[in-house]
């Protein structure tokens, strides 16, 4: 054989094997490095789905290298000021908008008075965040909502110069529903949206409230389309949040584009309450609280009512004289009482009351199950997190009702056992405290309601064989499971609080009859 012909054989079998190495580590070495890493995650993290693991997994050498393929970007990490840069390039290029690099306070309505990047900055600079650390699903949907809050930012401020004589609309007299997390806000605002005569804000309303075409007008086909196009978008992001493979936050907070949803989705814009920044902002309540006071709170609500005039505007055929009644809801307002009155004077209040035992450790289990959703657990504290829910409930429980009383607010109080017993007749009550009409078509509409509520809360108990806990969701907590006792509720501002409200609470022990 000549020397040619051996050489030719030699680089002939080292291609080959060459091949065989890399369908080796393609088919066989990194498959069985992404199972072991599944099932690490699987063992650490019990609650996750197999699909979960697995995804994760997968995403890991694509962060390890900081790669970028399509919609999955870890190119920056987490970081908010290339995040800001970022949402500028793309509202400049996908929605036309002119972006002066030397005005950067006008691109996007800030004053001096006004920064809401500080706000952002303020908890990005606390112990807490600094301790968080990101799964891979995690970071990718963090900056997926991070994103998405500074692009609509900037739409807003240039829909909004663009249409000056949106801020020209008026704001019917609004109905808030407050009361700590996990009292049942959730359910109440829902039921009382069901009226044909109300107008309560969709999840993805408040998530794409601005036009993507920035020069449209109202009542025109080319809005609707432009709506629809926009619920379409917000479903699909659901969606394919729920393809990722997580599904823990299901049974304890159900999340539809099409459900009636809290303000704290559009108030993101200007406070740092993204889903992903709860678990901080709760740890951090006395760093929150200081900094995010009442002058910005208020601030914050004047951008939000922003927000709202253009979803009046928006609406077909709504008269802009006389606009349908609003329904709003968020445990966020019964921190900013005053701010809330000071924006949206003469508004109506519902509270809702439970009993602190239950409620606070159920609030513990839902930010629990919101840091699952982005964080590795060995950055989470359980008991610390009930301390700071403990500290912060009670003293705002105190709070409240004071700055109700400052800025004359007319408030309905309900109760927890009421709207999970009897709804019907809760909201008759509601509605003859505010004087509004009660129709027969909305009482069967919320008999209807009802039933098949009960009976899908139900099906969801058996499935999950929850035997304590939010009856009928199969949502399971106890008060020691975040370092708490029922001795922890009997602080003096607990039992001011449940004197002068829960009383009449059915889902309370009557108290003994003295002797």
């Amino acid at each position: 054989m000549s020397q040619k012909a051996a050489e030719a054989v030699v680089v002939a079998g080292g291609g080959r094997g060459l091949l065989f190495y890399g369908m080796l580590l393609i088919f066989v070495i990194l498959p069985l490095l992404t199972f072991v890493s599944a099932l690490t995650r699987k063992l650490k993290c019990p609650e996750k789905s197999w699909k979960f693991c697995l995804l994760n997994a997968a995403l890991r050498p694509i962060r390890q290298f900081r790669l970028s393929l399509g919609p999955i970007n870890y190119k920056n990490g987490y970081n908010f000021d290339k995040a800001c840069q970022k949402a500028m390039d793309i509202a400049a290029k996908k929605y036309k908008i002119q972006i002066d690099s030397k005005d950067s306070m006008a691109v996007w309505g800030k004053n001096k008075d006004h920064d809401f990047m500080e706000n952002y900055r303020t908890i990005y600079a606390t112990p807490t965040w600094k301790t968080m650390k990101f799964h891979n699903i995690g970071l990718m949907m963090a900056n997926k909502e991070m994103n998405s809050v500074l692009i609509r930012r900037l739409q807003f401020v240039n829909f909004l110069k663009l249409n000056p004589d949106i801020e020209k609309i008026s704001v019917p007299k609004p109905c808030f529903v407050i009361g700590l997390p996990r009292t049942g806000t959730t359910w109440l605002s829902r039921c009382l949206a069901m009226d044909p005569k109300v107008h309560a804000p969709k999840l993805w309303e408040l998530l794409r409230p601005v036009p993507e075409n920035q020069q449209l007008k109202r009542n025109t086909d080319e809005m609707m389309k432009d709506r629809a196009k926009r619920q379409k978008e917000v479903k699909m992001l659901l969606a394919m949040r729920k393809d990722l493979g997580d599904s823990a936050m299901d049974h304890i907070h159900e999340v539809d584009a099409d459900n009636h949803e809290e303000c704290l989705w559009a108030m993101s814009d200007d406070m740092p309450i993204m889903m992903h920044q709860l678990y901080t902002d709760y740890m951090e309540g006395s760093v929150f609280f200081s900094k995010m006071d009442n002058e910005v709170a208020i601030r914050a609500y004047e951008y939000y009512k922003k927000q709202l005039q253009l979803l009046i505007w928006q609406r077909k055929d709504e008269n802009l004289e006389n606009p349908t009644r609003l329904l709003l809801k968020s445990p966020l307002h019964l921190f900013y009482m005053k701010a809330l009155g000071t924006v949206f004077k003469n508004c109506n209040v519902v509270w809702t009351h439970r009993e602190p035992v239950s409620a606070v450790p159920s609030m513990g289990s839902l930010l629990k199950g919101v840091h699952q959703l982005y964080f590795e657990p060995e950055c989470r504290d359980d008991h610390m997190l009930g301390k700071n829910l403990n500290r912060v409930s009670e003293e705002y429980l105190k709070k409240c009702p004071e700055d109700m009383a400052s800025v004359n607010l007319n408030c309905k109080h309900v109760y927890y056992g009421d709207t999970t017993t009897n709804i019907v007749e809760t909201i008759k009550g509601i509605y003859k405290h505010f004087g509004w009409e009660f129709t027969s078509e909305y009482e069967q509409i919320l008999i209807n309601f009802d039933k098949s509520e009960r009976e899908k809360r139900n099906k969801m108990a058996e499935k999950k064989g929850a035997t304590s806990g939010h009856a009928g969701s199969g949502h399971k907590y106890e008060p020691e499971e975040f370092g708490l006792t029922k001795e922890s509720f009997e602080n003096a501002g607990y039992k001011a609080y449940k004197e002068k409200y829960c009383i009449n609470d059915p889902t309370l022990p009557k108290p003994e009859k003295k002797k």
